[in-house]
């Protein structure tokens, strides 16, 4: 069996990819072609939960119960058998894996060294699919995903002398040492790198563009879903303010009060009216020779250009005032729709209690 390996980069369409897989599943199947479940549909999550290195317990592991040394090596145990028993059955000639956290979470050749080591028990060949988004636009999309996550601090743009000094930074947004990285396990021949620019992409749309550039058969047109979108001001600044009264994790447990808030903010489009700004032309800059390595040595562009669309410029603040009057509709809204789920509930119990009473 081969295995196509899909590691993101985060914020490239990932959630649609997986989105498309899994509801396909089994057409695919009866061609040959496998979207396994035992890492954990839809997105796969189990293998960057595996391959992080032994002593990190970030939020993707504790959402899985590994919060230490004992349950780390539990779960490695249990993850592995079960994905043992399940590629043992398939008759499949072409696995699909696919989990963006790998790109973004495992940042040393250990750790990828570590899922390799998985990997090569079960595939004669794995070509790894990453795709690449031009680093600023990443970096304000990378904010609002990890406000939705819990964070409480307000956005920073990194000036060079700060990028330089910050190897966290250098990892996830220097694109020619994060391909360098999964080549010297993987093999340089077996990466393919795609750029992330609705222009560059096939028929303009993610999932189109990932049957054809790995050469599978599109079974079924994929559907343009706007799914994981990036939370716009208002929102995006209510949220990051109100994480820090109901955070995600409560002593390393998933905090129950904060109920559906990420949700129920995406889809208003009111509270969603303005993307955030921020001049990050000096960000963007710093990374163009590098930009340049890829575009040369992994998608065979002489002339040196990864992304094509035009960087724009915009003001110098990065400050957005939440007023008093937007913070209380927003809570308002949230209220009302929390009742209605409430209100939802109470007629499901009064239906069960009728059943019951019969």
């Amino acid at each position: 069996m081969n295995a196509l390996l899909h590691i993101g980069l985060e914020k490239t369409g990932s959630t649609a990819i997986q989105g498309y897989f899994t509801q396909n599943r089994a057409l695919f199947a009866q061609h040959g072609i496998y979207y396994p479940a035992s890492p954990l549909l839809p997105d796969h999550t189990k293998l960057a939960v595996y391959a992080l290195r032994d002593n990190v317990f970030s939020d993707i592991r504790l959402r899985h119960g590994v919060s230490d040394p004992d349950s780390l090596l539990a779960f490695r145990r249990s993850f592995k058998q079960e994905f043992a028993t399940e590629m043992s059955g398939q008759q499949a000639k072409t696995i699909i894996l696919s989990n963006e956290h790998c790109s973004s979470r495992l940042v040393s050749p250990q750790e990828i060294k570590q899922l390799y080591n998985l990997l090569r028990l079960f595939f004669e060949k794995i070509t790894v699919v990453i795709y690449l988004r031009r680093q600023d636009q990443l970096l304000l999309s990378t904010f609002s995903t990890s406000v939705k996550a819990g964070n409480t601090k307000p956005i920073s743009i990194p000036d060079a002398e700060t990028i330089q000094r910050s190897p966290q930074l250098i990892k996830r947004y220097e694109y020619y040492s994060l391909c360098q990285r999964w080549a010297s396990v993987f093999g340089k021949k077996n990466i393919l790198v795609r750029p992330y620019e609705t222009s560059q992409l096939f028929k303009g749309d993610i999932v189109s563009d990932f049957l054809h550039a790995t050469s599978l058969p599109v079974l079924t047109p994929p559907k343009r879903l706007r799914l994981n979108p990036s939370l716009k001001m208002p929102a995006l600044e209510f949220l990051r303010q109100i994480n820090a009264h109901i955070p995600v994790f409560i002593e390393k447990t998933p905090n129950p009060l904060r109920g559906d808030i990420v949700r129920l903010l995406e889809k208003n489009p009111q509270f969603n009216i303005e993307p955030m700004r921020a001049d990050t032309r000096q960000f963007i800059d710093f990374f163009n020779k590098s930009n340049a390595l890829v575009a040369q040595e992994f998608c065979n562009r002489p002339d040196g250009k990864l992304f094509l669309e035009e960087v724009i410029r915009e003001d110098d603040s990065t400050t957005y005032t939440l007023t008093a009057e937007t913070s209380t509709a927003i809570s308002g809204y949230l209220w009302n729709e929390q009742q209605k789920q409430i209100d939802k509930i109470k007629k499901v119990r009064m239906r069960i209690q009728k059943r019951y009473n019969k």
